[in-house]
């Protein structure tokens, strides 16, 4: 995977919830630099399937702006996907939700 914005390839990283796919400018040089998204590792598996059921027909994924994934194929045919960033909410662990809720309820007796 090659990112559009700064020319560097995707790295695999593990955070603590999940796998994503980060630009490699981002992560050594920064934001700055590049400021292309991570991309989640169950969606960048979903559009592939959506794409081929044979990865190895897959020469390169450009990753463009405006979260647009371009396939260009062995064969030299070149498919467009745009993903859909997740909501925030949709991206929280059932411990994080309970922690928030927690935290709301301190502060409306703080404030009380």
């Amino acid at each position: 995977m090659k990112c559009d914005n700064c020319g560097k390839h995707y790295r695999r990283k593990i955070t603590k919830t999940q796998a994503v796919w980060m630009c490699a400018g981002y992560l050594t040089l920064g934001k700055e630099y590049c400021p292309s998204k991570q991309i989640p590792e169950t969606v960048l598996e979903n559009q592939v399937q959506a794409v081929t059921s044979d990865i190895t027909t897959i020469k390169e994924i450009i990753v463009a702006d405006k979260n647009t994934l371009r396939f260009v194929m062995k064969d030299g045919q070149t498919i467009s996907r745009q993903r859909k960033d997740r909501s925030r909410s949709e991206s929280w662990t059932p411990e994080m939700r309970e922690a928030a809720r927690q935290s709301a309820i301190r502060r409306r007796k703080s404030d009380g």
